[in-house]
């Protein structure tokens, strides 16, 4: 069985940070950016070919990401989303010293997981 981390302090963005633990360890910034960076890439793998359009499709309310699907090649996607501008924002919301207990039971996080892709998380961001 899956274990899930989401942050408790950001209710509007716990699922678009939500992850997937693969290890027992404790969670920490760095080891969160880790699992957020394999997710990302496991969206853009599944969004195959529609990955660019997706972050085209993005122009008029994030241009960030309209710039990464112009300027990276699509094996750099997901590195480009996670250190955008959008999504540091979005990470830096975590209250670290708040995070001692999951927003939601488990089985919700994993759930809403489940149906994530790739545009459904930056619509949130």
């Amino acid at each position: 069985m899956s274990t899930y981390w989401a942050p408790s302090n950001v209710p509007d963005l716990e699922i678009a940070l939500a992850v997937e633990l693969i290890s027992p360890r404790p969670m920490t910034p760095a080891l969160h950016r880790d699992l957020m960076e394999y997710k990302l890439e496991r969206l853009v793998r599944e969004a195959g070919k529609y990955a660019r359009q997706i972050l085209e499709g993005s122009e008029e309310y994030a241009p960030e990401m309209y710039v990464i699907a112009q300027d990276s090649n699509p094996e750099h996607y997901a590195i480009s989303i996670l250190h955008s501008d959008t999504m540091m924002q979005a990470l830096n919301q975590i209250d670290w010293s708040r995070q001692n207990e999951l927003p939601r039971p488990p089985s919700e996080i994993a759930e809403a997981l489940k149906d994530q892709c790739l545009a459904s998380l930056l619509e949130v961001l």
